[in-house]
């Protein structure tokens, strides 16, 4: 992003800044953490207002007509302008939109950013795209292995406090998983008669669990990443491991 910036692209941030950020941005559209959706929503109304859409994009999706008559959320400064810049062309856009999504929330800023690619004809290619930037980027190879275990979403999770509550679990494991930042998750994972944690470093469960298990780092451990956009990297094992066992291993 900041080389993108650096080279000339112009910049659209939607919620609040980070401060490291602030130098690169070229138009905030500044809004409370949590109201991103909205003003994603006010963005494409601005396109639509101001006949900016791109005809052959919407002709050419199966629900070009249904995205254009939304009712859009009400306008916030600097939704106009970042119309504009958005839908030129001729203009080279970041639009980053900063907002963690709880588990199990409805990720409408996503499908709002979608609709403003498709409105604009942001899609396809070189013209542009949408990648969804999850908080472990490095991290989808284990998504995926794990959520084609079953443990998929929210459902499961509730499923899965419900039994740590009715006492049918009683064994938990918690692989790379810090209840520290999960709200009242920690009081349902007490529950657990007997708690093994796998992890790099310290965390909550960790000085709570019955067995620690340390993770192997990358250099410790043959393998592959998998990033959020689907690239693989190969890693290699450089040091054998401190703990006697790679991951896969154990």
């Amino acid at each position: 992003l900041r080389r993108a910036a650096q080279r000339g692209a112009a910049w659209v941030h939607v919620g609040p800044v980070p401060a490291a950020w602030k130098r690169l941005v070229t138009l905030a559209v500044d809004c409370q953490a949590g109201d991103e959706a909205a003003a994603l929503s006010a963005i494409c109304g601005a396109v639509v207002s101001q006949k900016l859409e791109s005809s052959a994009h919407l002709a050419a999706a199966t629900d070009g007509a249904v995205v254009r008559a939304h009712a859009f959320a009400p306008a916030l400064p600097g939704c106009a302008e970042a119309a504009r810049l958005i839908a030129d062309p001729a203009r080279r856009v970041i639009l980053a939109v900063n907002q963690d999504t709880p588990v199990g929330g409805d990720h409408a800023e996503v499908r709002w950013a979608a609709d403003l690619a498709l409105l604009t004809g942001r899609v396809g290619g070189a013209a542009g795209g949408l990648l969804v930037v999850k908080n472990e980027a490095n991290g989808q190879g284990v998504q995926d292995a794990l959520y084609g275990a079953g443990f998929a979403d929210a459902e499961d999770l509730a499923r899965a406090r419900a039994g740590l509550r009715a006492g049918t679990i009683q064994a938990v494991v918690l692989v790379g998983v810090d209840p520290a930042g999960l709200g009242d998750l920690a009081a349902d994972l007490a529950r657990a008669e007997f708690t093994a944690a796998m992890d790099l470093f310290p965390n909550a469960a960790t000085a709570r669990a019955d067995v620690v298990v340390p993770l192997c780092p990358i250099q410790e451990e043959d393998g592959t990443l998998v990033s959020f956009d689907g690239r693989v990297t190969p890693v290699r094992r450089v040091f054998k491991p401190l703990a006697g066992f790679g991951n896969l291993e154990f």
